[in-house]
């Protein structure tokens, strides 16, 4: 009796146990992060938003070599009238100063994950070497309204002046990666993760409207950025 129940116990401790660990026939991955997508849909648009597409190869039963390309806001805005800073009030005139903004990276990475074969859950580790071109761009818009009987409209003998600023910066670093893996199916899997990053940004170009702006060169910088968690859909083949 023992025998027999100890042979169907095996039995069926044997339908969980996991794939024979070889390497598979559909070594290559593609991939993308759906992580701006969802979050927009649900109204809330992320402040960093990063655009991937990333490519694997599986080399070795638990291990797949990465490179990826990336489109990352950092920074976005552009103020309206209702956001904008009061600077000057007179005779029947009001002077707003209006900001906005458009920082960006652009990067390709290059790196390798390890993780758990044959698993429906198992946890993902990566690390990545990354180089790209990074552009600050800001600038104001000194708008100068007249109060008359239809409201506040743009004084007519008062130009609106702008002042712009942009920086360009080269990028270099390294990432690290610790997430998790859903198998949907043998060609779909889900990643939802988090990529710590450290690097060091030169800059390259600088641009003044107005050259009294530049007060001080721009400076080499060290950029540590912790992101938030993302989610990745993969597809094997």
């Amino acid at each position: 009796m023992i025998i027999v129940l100890g042979g169907m116990a095996g039995t069926l401790m044997g339908q969980y146990e996991p794939e024979e660990e070889k390497l598979p026939d559909a070594r290559n991955t593609i991939g993308t992060n759906l992580t701006p997508a969802l979050v927009y849909l649900l109204n809330a648009y992320p402040s960093v938003p990063r655009f991937t597409l990333q490519y694997k190869r599986q080399q070795r039963i638990n291990r797949k070599l990465r490179i990826s390309v990336n489109y990352e806001i950092r920074d976005r805005y552009d103020e309206t009238l209702e956001e904008g800073n009061v600077v000057g009030v007179g005779d029947s005139i009001a002077v707003f100063d209006l900001d906005r903004a458009f920082n960006y990276i652009v990067d390709v990475r290059g790196g390798m994950e390890w993780f758990k074969p044959n698993r429906v859950f198992t946890m993902v580790y990566g690390v990545d070497l990354y180089a790209g071109y990074r552009r600050d761009y800001s600038g104001t818009d000194r708008v100068t309204l007249k109060l008359t009987d239809l409201g506040f409209i743009p004084h007519p003998d008062v130009p609106t002046a702008s002042y712009e600023k942009a920086i360009e910066y080269g990028v270099a670093g390294f990432d690290f990666s610790i997430g998790s893996q859903f198998r949907a199916s043998d060609k779909i899997n889900f990643v939802i993760r988090w990529t710590p990053q450290f690097g060091y940004r030169s800059p390259i170009k600088e641009y003044y409207s107005d050259p009294a702006l530049r007060t001080d060169p721009a400076l080499g910088t060290i950029d540590l950025h912790l992101r938030l968690l993302e989610l990745y859909v993969n597809y094997v083949f």
